[in-house]
């Protein structure tokens, strides 16, 4: 079976290392050590969770309320983090290729806009944003970089500069399937040595957060391993309705919580490891057809007939429901609080419309996959 969510980059061995995973204080300095040299910052915090981080990159660098463009294809975290700053997320259209700005819609909105001080950039799923292009038009309106490293640690732009060291914040996210994963937690490395961050107390998740942290991989698997018999499914309804699984999007913005010690243990083997497993990411890209500086967290295609396509992919046992995104800004249940100009974003609306995406997995697994959707890809437009 093949699934996009329930931890499914998770093995069953995987997933009891992360259940008995074992921390300490050193392992969180280590890991704000190697943060901060591989992105060449100056001052590192470790968060509960990715939009706590990005939070307060905003807040450490953006004055109150200014304006901060995003990305129209997003999740719900961003805009959350971009208000939690006492800011007001201003959402620019996608381009269809690489779904970061479209580069004319991001230059007609800065030269019309009014009060727009910073640019938060995703680089969706992996694939990286016209970054010398961002650069131009950051220069001349005197916007602030953000760099959102969620999908894309390990991606490069085309120019050979690696994401993360471009802007002035790099935020991270260490949640359910991103490009490091531990679960939950998150991690900003402020780049710019005129910011500084604020300095408070941390201290650690509560019991339920830790506990949800630790076994849901091994929930994954036991879910994906008894799906086909009915079991797995009604496990998932169960632990999603008494919170032993939290959705992702339910996440908070808390800067009064740190990343616990096991997780920062995690994350720091995880980046040790970064540019292994950017080089098998980038293998993907090239296979299909994506540009090969790319890192790829799952693969995009825009289809026909979505909703029949996932029903035929559903009987091969291929789970892939839990696409980014299905609205442009996600999830679904969100959308109607998200403020989202529908009218200035009809590409972000179309692709969201139209987006599939598949894990990366072996080819003989990819290949069963593929024949069925290989006949409803949206190609040159059509």
């Amino acid at each position: 079976m093949i699934f996009l969510s329930f931890a499914s980059e998770f093995s069953f061995g995987e997933a009891f290392c992360h259940l008995f995973a074992c921390g300490t204080v050193r392992h969180s300095e280590q890991l704000k050590t190697a943060l901060a040299e591989r992105y060449q910052g100056h001052q590192t915090r470790l968060c509960h969770n990715g939009r706590t981080a990005l939070a307060e990159a905003i807040e450490s660098l953006v004055p109150a309320g200014s304006k901060v463009v995003i990305n129209a294809l997003t999740c719900r975290a961003v805009p959350q983090a971009v208000k939690a700053a006492d800011c007001q997320p201003l959402y620019v259209d996608i381009n269809d290729t690489d779904f970061n700005f479209d580069i004319s819609k991001l230059t007609n909105t800065l030269e019309k806009g009014a009060n727009i001080k910073a640019i938060i950039i995703q680089n969706h799923l992996g694939l990286t944003a016209d970054i010398k292009a961002i650069e131009k038009l950051a220069k001349k309106h005197k916007l602030i970089i953000i760099e959102d490293l969620a999908h894309c640690a390990g991606s490069t732009y085309a120019d050979g500069r690696e994401v993360g060291t471009v802007g002035a914040a790099t935020a991270f996210s260490f949640g359910k399937g991103k490009a490091l994963d531990t679960t939950e937690g998150g991690a900003l490395v402020l780049r710019d040595p005129s910011a500084t961050l604020k300095d408070f107390r941390q201290i650690v998740p509560s019991f339920p957060h830790r506990f949800r942290d630790r076994f849901y991989p091994l929930f994954g698997c036991i879910i994906r391993a008894t799906y086909r018999i009915g079991l797995g499914k009604a496990f998932a309804k169960f632990a999603i309705r008494t919170r032993l699984i939290m959705r992702s999007a339910e996440g908070k913005v808390q800067s009064h919580l740190r990343l616990t010690h096991w997780q920062a243990k995690l994350a720091l083997g995880q980046l040790k490891n970064l540019d292994r497993t950017a080089a098998k990411r980038r293998k993907y890209a090239d296979r299909y057809s994506f540009p090969a500086h790319n890192a790829l967290l799952r693969i995009p295609f825009l289809v026909h007939n979505r909703d029949e396509l996932l029903e035929k992919l559903r009987h091969q046992r291929i789970y892939l429901d839990d696409s980014w995104y299905t609205v442009p800004v996600a999830p679904a249940r969100y959308f109607d609080k998200a403020d989202f100009p529908a009218r200035s974003c009809p590409n972000a609306v179309r692709v969201a419309g139209s987006m599939l995406n598949l894990p990366l997995l072996p080819k003989p697994h990819l290949r069963t996959a593929m024949e069925i959707i290989e006949p409803e890809i949206i190609k040159n437009g059509k």
